[in-house]
């Protein structure tokens, strides 16, 4: 539980730290190199070292796993010996002293069973199943993959911990209390950063209220307001001549189907700026070339015709 907890944690702080990258792609990378390490017994400290190898391998070429289905009784393993039924307690994870009589009975609990259905009286203390082994150090590999990722932060919170802990109790109140000053002249400089403004008037560059002379000499106390971008309402000649070109304004004539030219320039009504993009429409169309009336046709007498008057005169054979 211990170990999932730190997991967890670290994910979550990376996540925190890292929030545009994609957690589960690396933890599918993680899984997919665990999964190849452990295959072939080469994850860190989960690995078969040399002498415990050894040691499996003097105890396979001289004892074979015991086929527990052969035997009816406990009385039918004393013939084993004390020597083999050591080695095959060892391989299964059951203790493996004791009596003779005591080690036949104590192997023949596995009959029909797992290790996991046998009394922990009778498993050797620091056994651990093959599958509970892989899951610990699949979390073991995630914690040390991380760290890897979070090295820098780590490291910075490790140096700042045994900076702490190296300060005397004087030391530490000492900071405490410009800790509590600073705090306190934060404060202050926030009380007298509460400026004296009842007409609500803007900040200037050196964020203090502007003169009134000057808010008056740009009009910035006549509201304009503009029905296409929703009634909103601009301060100031300048604000308004500006806001024309802005992206609410453009939003709003959007939204009625017209494009924002200058033509409607000073148009805030919706009604004046349907009105107008008709006339407009209407105008271009005036204006624009229009082959029917203005196409004009000679016949062979020197008589000139627009192209529907010539097409309908010579329809009826006349010219």
């Amino acid at each position: 539980k211990y170990i999932n907890d730190v997991f967890q944690y670290m994910v979550g702080f990376f996540q925190r730290r890292h929030p545009l990258a994609n957690v589960e792609d690396f933890k599918k990378q993680i899984a997919e190199e665990f999964e190849e390490k452990w295959a072939k017994d080469e994850v860190e400290g989960w690995g078969k070292t040399k002498e415990a190898s050894n040691e499996m391998e003097a105890d396979t070429i001289e004892y074979q796993p015991v086929d527990l289905s052969q035997y009816n009784s406990w009385e039918d393993l004393q013939g084993l010996g004390l020597n083999y039924l050591k080695s095959e307690l060892k391989r299964v994870g059951l203790k493996t002293g004791g009596r003779l009589e005591e080690r036949c009975k104590r192997l023949f609990l596995l009959k029909g069973k797992t290790i996991d259905q046998v009394p922990n009286k009778y498993r050797a203390k620091n056994f651990i199943s093959r599958d509970k082994a892989k899951s610990i150090a699949t979390v073991e590999y995630y914690i040390k993959y991380f760290y890897e990722l979070l090295r820098a932060q780590i490291e910075a919170t490790r140096e700042y911990i045994e900076k702490k802990l190296t300060k005397t109790y004087e030391e530490i109140q000492a900071e405490r209390e410009e800790d509590s000053d600073e705090v306190v002249s934060e404060s202050e400089e926030e009380e007298e950063g509460q400026l004296y403004n009842p007409l609500k008037l803007p900040l200037g560059w050196d964020g203090k209220p502007i003169p009134y002379w000057l808010y008056k000499l740009h009009g910035l106390n006549i509201e304009y307001k503009c029905e296409i971008c929703g009634n909103y309402s601009y301060w100031g000649p300048r604000a308004f001549s500006r806001h024309f070109n802005e992206w609410r304004h453009s939003y709003g004539m959007k939204c009625l189907g017209i494009q924002n030219t200058k033509d409607f320039e000073n148009i805030t009504l919706i009604e004046d700026a349907i009105t107008l993009n008709r006339k407009l429409k209407k105008l271009q169309q005036q204006k624009s070339w229009r082959p029917d009336e203005e196409e004009e046709f000679e016949d062979k007498d020197g008589h000139v015709y627009n192209k529907k008057t010539y097409d309908d005169l010579k329809r009826q054979g006349l010219v």
